[in-house]
């Protein structure tokens, strides 16, 4: 997690996978599921703090550190020391944050480090495993009355 220089902390997070085993609807071949940004939500950037609604989406599995990158959320810690989603993708990232030179310079030098690579490469092999696992899914959907 950095701290850039002007004290904007930042986080990377994977959450938007859906790990859910074979307990899940099945894909297209080659496909996972994740969770995206609801439509009634309309567009980010979003409050920090605020429910984001989601809904499952699915997508080819990323195939190497660019395309993993569309997958994973780039938080931002608030004044209270919760980490919070604005709406931020690493692939556009950023988008609803300003970062100033040395911000951007700070936040390119952490993207290089060996452990935020390592970070990419096990998400993309984690998107790998979730496509595996669709194509045998078996779950299915449950209705419930509620009071």
């Amino acid at each position: 997690m950095p701290i850039l220089p002007s004290g904007l902390n930042l986080a990377l997070s994977r959450d938007a996978l859906i790990e859910n085993g074979a307990n899940w609807f099945h894909c297209p071949a080659g496909n996972f599921w994740y969770w995206d940004i609801a439509p009634e939500m309309g567009t980010p950037p979003f409050e920090p703090g605020s429910t984001i609604l989601a809904m499952p989406a699915h997508a080819p599995a990323p195939e190497n550190r660019i395309e993993v990158r569309k997958f994973i959320r780039v938080l931002e810690m608030s004044k209270d020391g919760r980490f919070g989603w604005r709406g931020e993708w690493l692939a556009s990232f950023p988008q609803y944050v300003v970062l100033d030179e040395q911000d951007a310079t700070a936040w390119r030098t952490w993207l290089e480090k060996p452990e935020t690579l390592q970070f990419l490469d096990d998400t993309a092999e984690t998107c790998r495993h979730l496509a595996k696992i669709t194509q045998e899914a078996t779950g299915s959907f449950i209705a419930r009355d509620t009071p």
